[in-house]
């Protein structure tokens, strides 16, 4: 897709937030029905918040052109980010709403980040197990019959084979072996070089349509999951009388005194530096992997494949090692991230619980400052 369009319909799908989401809960404020003035926005917005969803990760095998892929990205992100904002908006308003003990409402909040953790670590992870089942059963995955020729058959019509280590082992696995081995020294063999073309090709095509199929249905989960959520707790939690008395002010005139508010002022600032420094992790990662641990550098990798010697040569053509590959240490170091996040979690509790919020809060900011300032010495 290109990289262009979905930076910018990315930038403004979260550029819309800072209008519709104080709209939106200024909204909420103000509505009163018989089901309350939060739940009637989430429970509506959540199925268009999974179709969106769903389609945003299934985009139709005829959009083969970056930029048609990355218009398809754009409409459907953007809508996406609205149908998130009437949800999500007065969901999060919810939450304190329930009640007015402190005690409660920590308890709360923290078994909602805590699910919410582990909701995106199974994101996270859902595509790449789902990506090693779908392969086998993929028609676009059938190499060997797609492209039949191999080095024995090469043989067999009088083609010359190039001098090579990797001749004594079983076929087909070292058919992919040869491939690298013509690529390597520049040789050209009549019949091995379309041979070694269609696997390619062959191989492309069968990652694109197993990632495609491993996306989609992962957002058919997560999108469904949102729902049926989204149903129960319509279904099971009651708002409170007293917070369907409230009264809510007129919108600009909230906003401008909040702006006035001199604990917000002081806050905001950490709070920009909190989610900049949140963002730079999560877009590090991937630079992280690519130029520091550069996996196909590793002596026992070759192009992301099986090592030729030294590894089980009996294995079957075209297994992956999974520590070759970017997308493993990418995916591995979500998966820390993410998991150390939710284990700290009950750690921060009890410490807010033996030393007090405020203090508690000072020294997960000085935490953060620490372990940040540690990524100016990766090299």
């Amino acid at each position: 897709a290109d990289v262009a369009f979905i930076a910018f319909f990315t930038a403004l799908a979260r550029s819309f937030d800072v209008v519709t989401d104080p709209v939106m809960g200024w909204v909420s404020d103000k509505t009163r029905t018989r089901w309350g003035r939060r739940r009637p926005f989430f429970i509506v917005a959540c199925w268009g918040y999974a179709a969106m969803f769903i389609a945003l990760f299934s985009p139709p095998a005829s959009l083969t052109s970056g930029q048609s892929v990355a218009l398809w990205f754009g409409f459907f992100y953007v809508i996406f980010y609205l149908f998130d904002t009437m949800g999500n908006v007065p969901y999060s308003a919810l939450g304190p709403e329930l009640s007015e003990d402190s005690e409660q409402r920590d308890s709360l909040f923290f078994w909602a980040k805590l699910f919410n953790g582990i909701g995106i670590l199974c994101g996270a992870v859902g595509p790449v197990v789902l990506t090693i089942n779908f392969r086998a059963g993929n028609a676009d995955c059938q190499c060997d019959a797609a492209c039949p020729l191999g080095p024995e058959g090469a043989a067999n019509v009088g083609v010359p084979w190039p001098s090579s280590d990797y001749g004594s082992l079983p076929s087909p696995w070292y058919n992919d072996t040869a491939c690298d081995a013509l690529e390597a020294t520049g040789d050209s063999v009549a019949g091995l070089d379309a041979w070694c073309a269609c696997r390619l090709n062959c191989e492309g095509v069968c990652d694109q349509s197993v990632a495609r199929e491993a996306f989609s249905a992962t957002a058919w989960g997560f999108g469904g999951w949102y729902v049926v959520s989204m149903v129960i707790l319509f279904v099971a939690i009651r708002e409170r009388s007293e917070s369907l008395a409230a009264t809510a002010p007129p919108i600009v005139p909230s906003m401008l005194a909040t702006l006035r508010n001199k604990p917000f002022i002081g806050l905001l600032p950490a709070w920009v530096c909190d989610m900049t420094a949140y963002t730079m992790i999560g877009t590090m990662l991937p630079f992280y992997v690519e130029y520091v641990i550069v996996p196909s550098s590793v002596p026992e990798c070759a192009d992301g494949k099986r090592a030729p010697l030294g590894l089980d040569p009996t294995a079957p053509e075209n297994e992956d090692v999974a520590w070759c590959k970017s997308e493993t240490w990418l995916g591995f170091g979500l998966v820390m991230l993410i998991g150390a996040q939710i284990l700290s979690m009950p750690v921060w509790m009890l410490l807010t619980k033996k030393f007090g919020k405020f203090r508690t809060w000072l020294a997960f900011n000085l935490t953060t400052a620490v372990t940040n300032g540690l990524f100016a010495f990766i090299e």
